[in-house]
């Protein structure tokens, strides 16, 4: 995976220690991901797309390899416009679910989608119906208020756990064991 530090420097997601119940966490910004740059680098939504399998793939090999390991999924929309939902960014988001549900179905726990602009009720009137009924129960959407998406995520993790910059106290998101864990593994890959 030749690529990978490129794409972890302009596409942020981060494996960041446990929930409560020992699941996985797993944060995603999509509306930070920087297409530009890595369109400069020949990195395309299909890559994006293996990137994110091998990701997934990580996850359930290395970070938990029980059969029965749960997730929780946290995706923040910060700084996300209305046409993003008509872009690149979008597609992955789109891709990457059709993904996740297809080969890890049962692995979901709770997914939060936080920090979501005030239109959003509109486009999730028209997702919700695609989405099936047992994920639409482990789905939670916040908008904004720093205090309240805190609050959210305390119940499903400890605050010691729950990176600083949603108002915890553990290291910062991208410093986490698991993505040092990531980091040297795909190095000594690569080295191969």
């Amino acid at each position: 995976h030749p690529h990978v530090k490129l794409i972890k420097e302009n596409y942020p997601h981060y494996f960041h220690l446990r929930g409560k119940n020992n699941e996985c966490c797993y944060y995603e910004q999509p509306p930070k991901m920087n297409l530009v740059e890595l369109r400069k680098s020949g990195i395309e939504i299909d890559s994006l797309l293996k990137h994110y399998a091998i990701c997934c793939e990580f996850m359930w090999t290395h970070i938990e390899p029980s059969e029965e390991g749960k997730s929780i999924y946290v995706i923040d929309l910060d700084g996300i416009g209305f046409r993003d939902f008509a872009g690149d960014v979008v597609d992955f988001v789109k891709r990457a679910s059709s993904f996740t549900g297809a080969h890890y179905p049962e692995r979901s726990g709770t997914i939060f989608v936080i920090n979501v602009p005030s239109w959003f009720s509109v486009i999730w009137n028209v997702v919700k119906p695609m989405v099936d009924d047992v994920t639409k129960k482990k789905i939670k959407i916040l908008r904004y208020g720093k205090e309240a998406i805190f609050q959210a995520l305390c119940e499903k993790i400890d605050v010691e756990n729950i990176p600083p910059e949603y108002g915890g106290k553990s290291m910062p998101l991208g410093q986490s064991p698991e993505e040092i864990q990531f980091a040297k593994h795909f190095e000594a890959l690569n080295k191969k």
